[in-house]
């Protein structure tokens, strides 16, 4: 496989930063080891599993601010970046030592086509993207290949999975594990979740007006529903890697 543009965004957690690994100018062979660990011969040890012809110099610095991570109180981390990437780009995002992302989100942006079908809409895909495992070494990574000039936005989340690390080499195409939500799918959740809140903020304030030893039934079950609703949509937002802040009404 060749590449001659290659970014390789490393995740530490560590530092809670990402580093990028660029050679803008790499014609070598490039391929990602499924079945063995890291060798002392192996050139560019930083960003293995991902092995290059040759040894290549990388240029290092930091992701710029566009690039975010965090890491949840269950141990996940949150991935979010925005792309604009030209045709010919090998985009590969490394995770740390057992992780495994889970679930995927993308976000088109506007762009002229410029390839048209006679309907006037894109006929071909600005590129594809996969996900592979190493197995021996727990470590994952996310690469896309651009076959056009595209822009677009990004989110994952990727959880610890060191004890039952995926030993399979690619996922995409054959798991239904992984999940790409769209943002509006994602819309309409934080839309409903503001509207149980706004139904539970009404029937709090009824419970405060009578007292709680005159409150009515009706009023009791319907705060009891929309906690139960606020809850499950935040677990829903959650696991789809949104960052959900908790309200004082939302529990007890």
């Amino acid at each position: 496989m060749l590449s001659m543009k290659v970014v390789i965004q490393k995740i530490n957690l560590d530092t809670g930063s990402v580093q990028l690994y660029q050679n803008l100018d790499l014609r070598s062979p490039w391929s990602f080891e499924f079945d063995r660990s890291l060798l002392a011969s192996d050139p560019n040890p930083e960003i293995f599993p991902f092995i290059f012809g040759e040894v290549s110099p990388f240029r290092v610095s930091n992701a710029g601010s566009e690039t975010k991570i965090l890491k949840t109180s269950e141990n996940n981390i949150l991935f979010s970046d925005d792309y604009a990437i030209p045709a010919g780009f090998l985009i590969g995002i490394l995770f740390p030592r057992g992780y495994v992302p889970e679930s995927f989100k993308f976000k088109d942006k506007p762009f002229i086509p410029t390839g048209v079908s006679i309907a006037g809409a894109s006929i071909r895909p600005p590129g594809h993207f996969d996900l592979y495992h190493n197995h021996k070494e727990k470590l994952a990574a996310i690469v896309f290949i651009t076959t056009s000039d595209t822009y677009f936005g990004f989110k994952c989340v990727a959880k610890p999975r060191l004890s039952d690390f995926p030993s399979l080499r690619h996922s995409m195409n054959s798991t239904k594990e992984y999940k790409n939500m769209s943002f509006e799918e994602i819309e309409n959740q934080k839309e409903l979740l503001r509207v149980h809140r706004q139904t539970l903020s009404i029937y709090l304030l009824q419970q405060a007006k009578l007292g709680t030893a005159h409150t009515p039934p009706s009023t009791e079950n319907g705060i009891r529903e929309a906690r139960a609703a606020i809850y499950r949509i935040k677990t829903i937002l959650r696991d789809w890697s949104e960052t959900i802040n908790d309200h004082p009404d939302d529990a007890e």
